[in-house]
């Protein structure tokens, strides 16, 4: 199974703490989706996408492959000016 790869908010779990499924790291970047930054470091996990018997798919084996030394300093989709 090919990996995917997220943005996440690190260090906060919820609902809109992470973006959507892209196929590379760079990709991840522009795949916001619903996640809000807020004051918090932003990282990528890269996991792969399993199918439950009822359809559903979920994310799983999740592995932190980069992070932000600071919150702020990747610009994502809609934090450029």
């Amino acid at each position: 199974m090919n990996p995917v790869y997220r943005l996440v908010v690190i260090g906060h779990h919820g609902m809109y703490t992470y973006g959507d499924y892209a196929q590379t790291p760079e990709l991840a970047l522009l795949a916001k989706g619903n996640l809000h930054r807020s004051t918090r470091r932003l990282g990528i996990v890269r996991g792969n996408l399993e199918i439950a018997d009822n359809g559903n798919t979920y994310f799983q084996s999740q592995v932190l492959v980069s992070a932000e030394s600071v919150p702020g300093e990747w610009r994502v989709t809609e934090d450029s000016p």
